[in-house]
């Protein structure tokens, strides 16, 4: 009788956490992280532009949440994929292309890629000379990424030792969230 018991009562709770899985909130990116985060992770006061939307493109639903001040910004990214293997396939192409170098304007690019531990099920940071940074994370079904632009090369130059240390927590609390 006891052991009938528990397992109607397992089998009540595992239905319960998978219902609750499955009817997780509708996160949009400028749910992630809000503007006193982001005027502290790059030194200055930052205005948020609202977007509170989801836009597919080819069954990635896709939100994008910008928040500027005069010259720097930082745009949140959230992807949310069909499967986690489609997520996983996007996160490969995405850092591999990444890492491809480039021409702009008859100007050869090339972004520094490096791989980073404990941030979702898999990450990578990136950066382009001192003008482009960003962390980008997948987890499970859903990608996130932090992008940080300055307009002023030297804003960027001094702001590099610590920029991803300071973006990794930023990246963690948002990753807590999806």
């Amino acid at each position: 009788m006891k052991t009938s018991r528990l397992l109607l009562f397992t089998a009540a709770t595992l239905l319960a956490i998978s219902k609750a899985a499955s009817a997780a909130p509708d996160i949009v990116a400028c749910d992630l992280l809000d503007e006193p985060a982001i005027s502290a992770l790059i030194g200055v006061k930052t205005k948020p532009d609202s977007n509170r939307y989801k836009e597919v493109f080819d069954g990635v639903k896709i939100s994008n949440c910008m928040f500027r001040s005069e010259r720097q910004s930082v745009m949140v990214t959230l992807a949310e994929y069909s499967s986690n293997a489609d997520a996983n396939k996007s996160y490969m192409l995405a850092r591999k292309e990444t890492a491809k170098a480039k021409t702009i304007d008859n100007v050869k690019i090339q972004y520094a890629v490096d791989d980073e531990n404990a941030l979702g099920d898999k990450a990578y940071w990136y950066r382009l000379a001192s003008e482009q940074f960003g962390l980008t994370a997948i987890k499970g079904n859903r990608g996130l990424t932090i992008n940080i632009h300055f307009d002023d090369e030297a804003t960027g130059t001094q702001t590099i030792p610590r920029l991803k240390e300071r973006s990794r927590p930023l990246l963690q609390a948002a990753l807590r969230k999806i």
